[in-house]
């Protein structure tokens, strides 16, 4: 069941991804040509050149872009575990960088074997692709954690995660385990010979018995 749930967690959020990287693209067109268009209409001035482009080729480039971003993101591990987001940001950096890199050497190999070809990629557009791929991957990968804890307060696809021992260790590790995804840490089994140190927690641990009474706390 666990692995079950963590291949439906990969996958989806693989299509949350797949929809960020067609907005991080929809944002840079409308960075480049929109917002461009604009501050030169209405102030006379604007950062890059201001003229026509067909949107057809940029379409196209949604069915290249998206396999390649899968296909990285994927050797980076930002799948086998989707509820870890330790380092989230720099491999997320990483895959938007080598993705953006890969798009323009197929771009410039597609101009050099197609020298009638009239029409260019951008550069301004591809420069204000790798931010705002960044930040689309960031936001939609945030939105969907958060979604998966509102559902696993309600008790749907939670993990419960039961501990046996304590101590500050413990408490640690069901701190940064509650914090992931749909866990929830629901207590701990203590020895009733070990003393209580006194100390403040920092994570509330339950004692919900002692370790002898496992299979049965289990069951419930």
């Amino acid at each position: 069941m666990r692995e079950g749930r963590v291949r439906t967690h990969a996958l989806t959020l693989a299509i949350c991804d797949g929809v960020m990287v067609i907005a991080a693209m929809q944002l840079a067109w409308w960075l480049r040509f929109d917002v461009n268009a604009w501050l030169k209409h209405s102030y006379d001035w604007s950062p890059f050149n201001v003229g026509w482009t067909p949107g057809q080729p940029y379409v196209l480039a949604v069915f290249v872009s998206l396999p390649i971003f899968w296909l990285i993101l994927r050797e980076m591990g930002l799948y086998s575990e989707p509820e870890d987001g330790a380092g989230e940001l720099f491999r997320l950096s990483a895959a938007a960088g080598v993705a953006c890199v890969l798009l323009a050497a197929i771009s410039f190999y597609v101009k050099l074997n197609n020298n009638q070809i009239q029409f260019q990629y951008s550069r301004a557009y591809s420069a204000l692709f790798l931010p705002s791929s960044l930040f689309c991957l960031l936001a939609g990968r945030m939105t969907y954690r958060g979604a998966l804890r509102a559902l696993s307060r309600r008790g749907i696809g939670q993990n419960r995660i039961l501990f046996v021992g304590s101590g500050l260790l413990a408490e640690e590790l069901a701190r940064a385990l509650d914090a992931r995804g749909a866990n929830k840490v629901v207590g701990t089994l203590k020895p009733a010979n070990v003393p209580d140190t006194g100390r403040a927690p920092i994570f509330n641990l339950p004692v919900l018995g002692e370790p002898r009474d496992l299979v049965e706390i289990s069951r419930q």
